[in-house]
């Protein structure tokens, strides 16, 4: 969980955005591509986050960027073997982190 450590740290502690200590943290990593846009599945998935009204649910959004091997987003990706993008790191408030590569599994997961 270190790079997680690193994430909360170089961001500041984005747990409990809503105010209800329940809320579990929710970090969306999204693939960047060379020309600066958003892969074609995290594009297609933020738009179903916005149609969903859900993207108040994700506490923040890191990239893994094309090319570079040391960003924030990349360095989750080794740690939780994610290999598509977008993927969401969820913290819950007993400490318990998961990583998750389905959108619709998150959002059924956050609704349980």
């Amino acid at each position: 969980l270190e790079v997680l450590d690193d994430v909360l740290k170089e961001e500041g502690s984005v747990y409990n955005i809503t105010g209800d200590q329940k809320h579990p943290t929710v970090v969306m990593v999204k693939k960047r591509l060379k020309d600066g846009s958003d892969c074609r599945r995290c594009a297609q998935i933020q738009e179903r986050i916005e149609k969903d009204d859900f993207g108040d649910q994700i506490s923040q959004t890191l990239f893994v960027e094309e090319g570079k091997e040391d960003t924030l987003g990349a360095r989750l990706s080794k740690q939780f073997k994610m290999r598509t993008a977008p993927f969401f790191v969820i913290t819950y408030e007993d400490d318990r982190v998961e990583a998750v590569e389905s959108y619709f599994k998150l959002k059924k997961m956050l609704k349980s």
